[in-house]
């Protein structure tokens, strides 16, 4: 399955990004990144995401990728995000 490869190299290229981050507040957990939302239904059609695949988003945010797979490729989702509040 190429699904998981795609997913994979996805990751790969947002990491550096967030990893090379300085953080001075530690209350803060990590940069906010919203995802555009024709970058998120293009990331999706890329990983060929199908009907009842279970997408995970670590680090979700405001949820829009694991929404757009659920409402327009019929998948489930979960989203995973950490908060101090």
């Amino acid at each position: 399955m190429q699904t998981p490869r795609v997913l994979f190299a996805l990751v790969l290229l947002v990491a550096p990004a967030a990893v090379g981050q300085q953080f001075k507040n530690p209350d803060n957990l990590g940069p906010d990144f919203p995802t555009p939302e024709a970058v998120v239904i293009r990331m999706l059609e890329v990983a060929h995401v199908r009907p009842n695949e279970m997408v995970y988003d670590l680090g979700c945010g405001d949820g829009r990728i694991v929404i757009a797979a659920a409402q327009r490729f019929n998948a489930r989702a979960v989203g995973i995000e950490l908060s101090r509040d």
